[in-house]
Protein backbone atom coordinates (compact mmCIF):
# COMPACT_ATOMS: atom_id res chain seq x y z
CA UNK A 1 0.00 0.00 0.00
CA UNK A 2 2.87 2.29 0.99
CA UNK A 3 4.15 1.58 -2.60
CA UNK A 4 1.34 2.09 -4.38
CA UNK A 5 1.35 6.23 -2.23
CA UNK A 6 4.62 6.37 -3.82
CA UNK A 7 4.42 5.07 -7.15
CA UNK A 8 1.39 7.66 -7.51
CA UNK A 9 3.23 10.87 -6.01
CA UNK A 10 6.39 9.86 -8.72
CA UNK A 11 3.61 9.80 -11.52
CA UNK A 12 1.98 13.26 -10.06
CA UNK A 13 5.88 14.69 -10.54
CA UNK A 14 6.19 13.34 -13.88
CA UNK A 15 2.94 14.67 -15.37
CA UNK A 16 4.06 18.12 -13.56
CA UNK A 17 7.20 17.90 -14.94
CA UNK A 18 5.74 17.16 -18.64
CA UNK A 19 3.40 20.54 -17.25
CA UNK A 20 6.61 22.34 -16.93
CA UNK A 21 8.22 21.65 -20.33
CA UNK A 22 5.02 22.37 -22.49
CA UNK A 23 4.75 25.84 -20.88
CA UNK A 24 8.43 26.51 -21.00
CA UNK A 25 8.13 25.75 -24.57
CA UNK A 26 5.11 27.84 -24.88
CA UNK A 27 7.21 30.63 -23.12
CA UNK A 28 9.80 30.29 -25.40
CA UNK A 29 7.80 30.53 -28.71
CA UNK A 30 6.21 33.33 -27.25
CA UNK A 31 9.64 35.42 -26.94
CA UNK A 32 10.07 34.31 -30.28
CA UNK A 33 7.67 36.82 -31.49
CA UNK A 34 9.07 39.78 -29.22
CA UNK A 35 8.31 43.01 -30.54
CA UNK A 36 10.92 44.63 -32.57
CA UNK A 37 12.70 47.50 -30.76
CA UNK A 38 10.99 50.41 -33.43
CA UNK A 39 7.62 49.37 -31.81
CA UNK A 40 8.59 49.14 -28.07
CA UNK A 41 10.16 52.51 -28.67
CA UNK A 42 7.23 53.77 -30.53
CA UNK A 43 5.27 52.78 -28.05
CA UNK A 44 6.96 54.49 -25.42
CA UNK A 45 7.60 57.71 -26.85
CA UNK A 46 3.67 57.97 -27.32
CA UNK A 47 2.87 56.99 -24.33
CA UNK A 48 5.29 59.26 -22.81
CA UNK A 49 3.54 62.29 -24.92
CA UNK A 50 0.27 61.13 -24.22
CA UNK A 51 0.55 60.91 -20.68
CA UNK A 52 2.48 64.16 -20.59
CA UNK A 53 1.57 67.27 -19.01
CA UNK A 54 1.56 68.83 -22.32
CA UNK A 55 -0.35 66.24 -24.19
CA UNK A 56 -3.45 68.86 -24.21
CA UNK A 57 -1.82 71.22 -26.35
CA UNK A 58 -1.11 68.91 -29.60
CA UNK A 59 -4.20 66.70 -29.69
CA UNK A 60 -4.13 66.75 -33.39
CA UNK A 61 -0.21 65.61 -33.97
CA UNK A 62 -0.56 63.35 -30.88
CA UNK A 63 -3.80 61.42 -32.88
CA UNK A 64 -1.62 60.83 -35.76
CA UNK A 65 1.10 59.70 -33.91
CA UNK A 66 -1.91 57.02 -32.42
CA UNK A 67 -2.99 56.10 -35.75
CA UNK A 68 0.49 55.32 -37.22
CA UNK A 69 1.48 53.17 -33.74
CA UNK A 70 -2.07 51.64 -34.73
CA UNK A 71 -1.04 50.44 -37.58
CA UNK A 72 2.59 49.37 -36.92
CA UNK A 73 0.83 47.08 -34.08
CA UNK A 74 -1.55 45.73 -36.46
CA UNK A 75 1.28 44.62 -38.97
CA UNK A 76 3.49 43.31 -36.42
CA UNK A 77 0.17 41.25 -35.01
CA UNK A 78 -0.47 39.91 -38.67
CA UNK A 79 2.83 39.55 -40.35
CA UNK A 80 5.05 39.42 -37.51
CA UNK A 81 8.66 41.30 -37.46
CA UNK A 82 8.94 41.95 -40.86
CA UNK A 83 10.72 45.22 -42.57
CA UNK A 84 7.40 46.85 -42.93
CA UNK A 85 6.99 46.89 -38.80
CA UNK A 86 9.49 48.40 -38.27
CA UNK A 87 9.16 51.27 -40.75
CA UNK A 88 5.52 51.71 -39.67
CA UNK A 89 7.38 51.77 -35.89
CA UNK A 90 9.81 53.84 -37.07
CA UNK A 91 7.45 56.76 -38.54
CA UNK A 92 5.28 56.25 -35.24
CA UNK A 93 7.91 57.25 -33.23
CA UNK A 94 8.59 60.16 -35.51
CA UNK A 95 4.94 61.45 -35.33
CA UNK A 96 4.91 60.89 -31.06
CA UNK A 97 8.36 62.95 -30.83
CA UNK A 98 6.56 65.45 -33.36
CA UNK A 99 3.78 65.91 -30.78
CA UNK A 100 6.15 66.33 -27.82
CA UNK A 101 7.77 68.64 -29.97
CA UNK A 102 4.72 70.64 -30.90
CA UNK A 103 3.29 70.88 -27.61
CA UNK A 104 6.28 71.75 -26.06
CA UNK A 105 6.45 74.99 -28.49
CA UNK A 106 3.41 75.96 -28.15
CA UNK A 107 3.85 75.88 -24.22
CA UNK A 108 6.74 78.01 -24.52
CA UNK A 109 5.27 80.43 -26.97
CA UNK A 110 2.27 80.80 -24.35
CA UNK A 111 4.86 81.95 -21.80
CA UNK A 112 6.69 84.31 -24.32
CA UNK A 113 3.01 85.88 -24.59
CA UNK A 114 2.63 85.62 -21.43
CA UNK A 115 6.16 87.61 -20.39
CA UNK A 116 5.51 90.22 -23.40
CA UNK A 117 2.31 91.35 -22.02
CA UNK A 118 3.73 91.64 -18.28
CA UNK A 119 6.62 93.88 -19.96
CA UNK A 120 4.02 95.94 -21.69
CA UNK A 121 1.50 96.20 -18.65
CA UNK A 122 4.33 97.55 -16.73
CA UNK A 123 6.07 99.78 -19.38
CA UNK A 124 2.70 101.50 -19.22
CA UNK A 125 2.32 101.76 -15.65
CA UNK A 126 5.75 102.95 -15.72
CA UNK A 127 4.45 105.80 -18.04
CA UNK A 128 0.98 106.64 -16.16
CA UNK A 129 3.51 107.77 -13.17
Amino acid sequence: MRIAAVRGGWEGLAVAGRIATILGCLFLEACGSLAPPELVQARTTYDRAARGGLAWLSPVALGLARRSLAEAEATFYYEGDTVLTRDQAYIALRKAELAEVEASTRMLEQRRTALREREATQRFRGLQR
